[in-house]
């Protein structure tokens, strides 16, 4: 028969571990940490990431999907993300594993957004860089099967942005949290010629004027 006492500390045991899963969820790194790499920082990451993945014996993508996900949490006001992506999508799409990194993540994001309280701010605000990069970088290809498929998805998602994420978003990084199936839905209805533009502006989604 199991003891009270040793059942309290297996039931702190249990909702500890919880926090700990939900505190960072299946984040390698938070926006709020990434937003202070460098070039030469989220090189190293990726690099790391690409040698894991080539001594891998099983499913070689995960690091590659790791590393694109933590590209993708990184807030892209400096255009950085266009400089450490290509030797990871390259990968994941010679593995064949780009489409399926990419619709895994996204879930993974949705997911969490959908569920804020299971979150703290700053994993549920990690999620949605991630979202918003994400569109940002499909969107030249918005038409095409699987890309359309992807802002559908987060169109007809459930997700909830919740009055602690935009906080969250206006103290650390002194933004505006635009509502992302709203975004996405109107990304599916513009022209696709919009994409250039809009890939330009990387604090957000909607375009904004040329400098």
């Amino acid at each position: 028969m199991i003891s009270t006492n040793h059942f309290s500390r297996f039931t702190f045991f249990i909702l500890l571990l919880g926090f700990g899963l939900f505190s960072k969820a299946g984040l390698l790194y938070t926006s709020n940490t990434l937003a202070s790499k460098d070039l030469a920082a989220m090189n190293k990451i990726v690099d790391e990431k690409m040698i894991e993945a080539k001594k891998a014996r099983g499913d070689r993508f995960v690091p590659l999907k790791e590393a694109l996900q933590t590209i993708l949490c990184r807030p892209d006001t400096d255009g950085l993300i266009s400089r450490v992506l290509p030797p990871v999508k390259n990968e994941l799409q010679k593995m064949k594993a780009w489409e399926r990194s990419i619709s895994s993540l996204t879930q993974e994001s949705i997911g969490a957004l959908s569920n804020p309280k299971n979150f703290q701010p700053k994993v549920q605000n990690s999620y949605y860089v991630f979202l918003q990069n994400l569109m940002a970088e499909l969107h030249p290809q918005v038409q095409s099967g699987f890309e359309k498929s992807i802002f559908e998805k987060i169109k007809n998602s459930k997700i909830l942005l919740s009055e602690e994420l935009k906080r969250e978003r206006t103290m650390h990084m002194m933004q505006e949290t635009p509502d992302l199936k709203t975004l996405a839905a109107q990304i599916l209805t513009e022209n696709p010629t919009a994409a250039p533009e809009l890939a330009a502006e990387p604090a957000g989604i909607s375009p904004g004027p040329s400098h």
